[in-house]
């Protein structure tokens, strides 16, 4: 999950309960969270004979793939649990660690008028897919799109995201990557309109 921004502009990434990771495909039993870091975690495999190499991926995945969700859903500060995919890689006398294989969009929306109220969003990329299931090349982070993976993806606001001149901070998760020009589709609740198009 996504935490507070620090005093450098970074954003926090934390755990959340019942998250879990797999090794080699095999996902994990327990998780404790430090009550004091959310963003350090401890996994437990309880039964499991995990042989190196490890292949190490959040969310758990058993086919060792990550999804990028096709639809994504307002979630209040940040983007919802499990939509940001890691992976690790590590050989023998090697120390891991964690890295991200996605890219998160931030939108800041303000409106002029009291009466405008989001109801979804379209992005459409004009290079490469930004949603469905990809191959981990656990070696580089490198991700494959596989079949049925789309270069849309849609992302809606519920009951709607009421807009005030005040700024309205909403994220998107996507594979990490270039892909061209992305153009925007917002929609109101009472049906306008505006499109935006921007660089990767």
């Amino acid at each position: 999950g996504l935490g507070d921004k620090d005093g450098s502009g970074n954003y926090a990434v934390y755990w959340n309960e019942g998250d879990q990771i797999s090794v080699n495909g095999v996902s994990s039993t327990k998780t404790t969270i430090n009550p004091e870091n959310p963003g350090s975690a401890s996994f437990e495999f309880s039964g499991a004979t995990l042989d190196l190499p490890y292949r190490v991926l959040y969310p758990a995945s058993q086919s060792n793939n990550v999804t990028f969700a096709a639809t994504q859903n307002y979630y209040e500060g940040g983007f919802e649990p499990g939509s940001a995919p890691f992976y690790s890689y590590m050989e023998k006398g090697m120390n891991g660690s964690l890295r991200h294989l996605s890219g998160v969009l931030r939108f800041s929306m303000v409106s002029d008028s009291d009466h405008t109220t989001l109801a979804s969003m379209t992005i459409k990329a004009e290079n490469g897919c930004i949603a469905g299931e990809f191959a981990v090349d656990f070696t580089n982070g490198n991700l494959t799109a596989l079949e049925g993976a789309s270069s849309t993806l849609d992302y809606s606001f519920g009951e709607g995201l009421k807009l005030s001149s005040d700024p309205e901070d909403f994220f998107v998760v996507l594979p990490a990557g270039d892909y061209g020009v992305c153009s925007v589709d917002l929609r109101t609740t009472d049906n306008h309109l505006m499109s935006v198009r921007f660089k990767t």
